[in-house]
């Protein structure tokens, strides 16, 4: 009996964490974003490009660590 309890508890944990760390890991990108974009003295362009590549990266990262 406490593994059928144990099984859906850890799904719940683990769809709970994902969805908090998603938007954490949004918000802290964004609120770092002025000192990065002012410490390697970056144009709006490349700020974004450097938003963009960090996303594709973490997509690519979290896509293949679930396969596994």
């Amino acid at each position: 009996m406490s593994d059928t309890i144990k099984k859906p508890t850890l799904f719940i944990i683990a769809i709970a964490l994902g969805a908090i760390l998603n938007p954490l890991n949004t918000t802290m990108i964004t609120v770092a974003l002025p000192s990065i974009q002012r410490d390697f003295e970056l144009s709006s362009t490349d700020t974004s490009w450097l938003i963009a590549s960090y996303f594709i990266v973490s997509a690519i990262f979290f896509t293949n660590h679930w396969k596994a």
